[in-house]
């Protein structure tokens, strides 16, 4: 049974020769997961080994360069991003977008059709796999069924990203200056953007193969 709603597109998004992709692929398919694959940047093949700005969010990480592999992380979502929002022809359009090591719980599919019932008419992130969330929500952002309003959070192994997200979040990533989770959440914008309306499953819906996450 297949409870990710209808108008949803998923997303995998790999690279060339990922020695993961297969295996993620059989797991999906395993959980009744239709999936298309998208194709990043290997920082192995591409060459971008470098950005002029700098890490500068926590006080022991200020200044540091980021590594190429964050770095063509970053711009594999950010290609994706504009992709769909090229294609999307709605505001309301939602595509899930799951990374190459990305695990679901053996629960994933009663909890998340409970947390939906949840979801309010407005939002702009759902987390299905998350982290790093567990410290700055409280009951009071517990919606119920174990959906939590959030005002930000890590890892982006499972997320759903709605229309009306895309440009803010193609204006906010544009800077490649953090991982691509910090930097959908901070707004280093000139003008600023808007504040993004996310929620999140908690516990987590998905984890990631051989990683250990923070809640």
């Amino acid at each position: 049974m297949n409870v990710i709603p209808l108008h949803w597109s998923v997303h995998l998004l790999t690279t060339r020769f990922s020695p993961r992709a297969e295996e993620t692929k059989k797991h999906l398919r395993s959980k009744d997961i239709e999936f298309e694959t998208f194709l990043g940047l290997n920082h192995e093949i591409s060459g971008v080994d470098h950005t002029a700005h700098v890490y500068d969010m926590d006080d022991h990480l200020t200044n540091r360069q980021l590594l190429p592999k964050t770095i063509n992380i970053h711009l594999s979502h950010y290609m994706l991003w504009a992709g769909l929002n090229m294609l999307s022809d709605s505001d309301d359009s939602c595509h899930l977008v799951l990374e190459e090591d990305v695990r679901f719980d053996s629960d994933w599919k009663e909890r998340l059709e409970k947390a939906l019932t949840r979801l309010p008419a407005r939002w702009d992130l759902f987390y299905m796999g998350s982290c790093n969330c567990a410290g700055i929500v409280t009951e009071a952002d517990h919606r119920g069924d174990g959906l939590y309003r959030v005002p930000k959070a890590s890892c982006n192994h499972a997320y759903v990203v709605r229309g009306s997200a895309l440009p803010v979040l193609l204006e906010r990533c544009e800077r490649l200056w953090a991982p691509i989770d910090l930097s959908m959440h901070e707004d280093r914008t000139r003008f600023g953007t808007r504040m993004l309306k996310s929620f999140a499953v908690l516990p987590r819906l998905a984890t990631q193969d051989n990683t250990r996450i923070p809640t």
